[in-house]
């Protein structure tokens, strides 16, 4: 459900709010983590009985280094396959690793961090609520995953060219 926030949703949220403008870091981080908490929500409500309400704060201080824990943990697997230095690449993936936990666990330990709700299926009602507001959104934001390029129109001989 995460990954149909990030690809679907969020682009859809990001062309209703910036249109055809590019967001920042921050405000696209958001857009992100909020569509992917978003769809995961009646899930993690069903499977927990609960779910993080700073789950998209820990995501902007944790987001700016994930591509580079995920690639040092890349070479370091490889490194350890290849058995070339694999603690050298190792050390800072933990370090890094480590760090990305201690921040979760310090927001966790905040009281008002989690909401418990009640286990129920019903909560899988919410998916064709949330499926009916996107396409909405999608709709007023004229969003379309199709790119369309722009047609450029060029006069030649008295007759109107497009390319």
């Amino acid at each position: 459900m995460s990954y149909i926030g990030i690809l679907i949703v969020a682009p859809i949220l990001t062309r209703y709010f910036f249109d055809k403008k590019v967001p920042g870091f921050l405000a696209s981080t958001v857009i992100q983590s909020t569509s992917a908490q978003i769809l995961c929500l009646p899930v993690l409500i069903y499977s927990y009985g609960e779910f993080s309400i700073l789950g998209i704060v820990a995501n902007l201080l944790i987001s700016p280094t994930i591509a580079i824990a995920m690639t040092l943990s890349l070479f370091a697997g490889l490194s350890k396959l290849a058995n070339f230095l694999p603690q050298l690449i190792v050390i800072p993936v933990s370090i890094l690793l480590g760090l990305h936990i201690q921040i979760i666990e310090k927001l966790a330990q905040i009281p008002w961090a989690t909401m418990k709700l009640k286990q129920t299926p019903i909560i899988f009602m919410a998916y064709p609520i949330l499926i009916i507001v996107i396409l909405i959104i999608k709709r007023r934001s004229n969003f379309s995953f199709r790119s369309v390029p722009e047609l450029e129109k060029s006069e030649k001989n008295g007759k109107i060219y497009t390319c």
